[in-house]
């Protein structure tokens, strides 16, 4: 199957119901996509910015994902849906406050318009939340329907104010759950560790890690 390279703009600015911060449902977000073969390899910094268009709602946390995955473009607007349902958000009026948004920005660089789906996303270019974390992980990104570069385009965007909270520090690791060299020395350590955000103890991951092939060294072999 062919792995196709997806650009993944997450977003949001309303707790969750459980009081939840806007960037930590994101991060929860993130922490779903392996299960739906959406493989994350690279995460900007965070960014705070004003709603657009401007309205009273409170500010957006934004940030953008690479990620690698087999699903055609369809089934990953499908599986991006059914995250944000899955973490409380309901779609019923165009602009609304929301808890997540999930939006894909573009495809392996393919272009597509039809009434299920258009890649890139038709308003990523006139978001500086989207293009200024993009940059950040892509300066040399270009535009695939206006074959402009992404430099080019952000000096379009100068009158948009956004803020970067980090310098791309994301704890917990938004991987951790997913690698089995990372849970199964924890567990040695903390068999009663619990993951801060999808709240599952390390036994019940390491559940779903089977498939990963690891050794366990002990003293006596490293030493010879």
């Amino acid at each position: 199957m062919q792995n196709h390279k997806i650009i993944i703009g997450i977003g949001g600015n309303l707790k969750s119901n459980d009081g939840t911060h806007p960037i930590k449902v994101a991060m929860k977000a993130i922490s779903y996509f392996n299960d739906y073969s959406i493989n994350v390899t690279d995460q900007s910094s965070w960014y705070e910015t004003e709603p657009i268009p401007k309205s009273e709602q409170p500010n957006f946390f934004n940030c953008i994902v690479f990620a690698n995955t087999i699903l055609n473009e369809l089934d990953v607007l499908k599986s991006l849906h059914e995250i944000e349902y899955k973490l409380g958000r309901r779609r019923r009026v165009v602009n609304e406050a929301r808890v997540i948004d999930l939006d894909l920005i573009d495809y392996s660089n393919k272009i597509l318009r039809n009434k299920e789906i258009i890649v890139p996303h038709p308003r990523a270019h006139q978001r500086k939340f989207v293009m200024e974390p993009l940059a950040e992980l892509d300066k040399n990104w270009v535009h695939p329907v206006l074959k402009t570069n992404i430099k080019k385009i952000l000096k379009n965007l100068d009158h948009q104010n956004i803020k970067i909270l980090n310098e791309k520090i994301v704890v917990p690791h938004p991987r951790a759950h997913q690698r089995r060299f990372v849970m199964e020395p924890l567990a040695e350590l903390d068999k009663n560790w619990v993951h801060p955000i999808l709240k599952i103890n390390v036994n019940k991951i390491l559940k779903k890690l089977d498939n990963q092939n690891i050794k366990i060294f002990n003293e006596k072999e490293i030493l010879v």
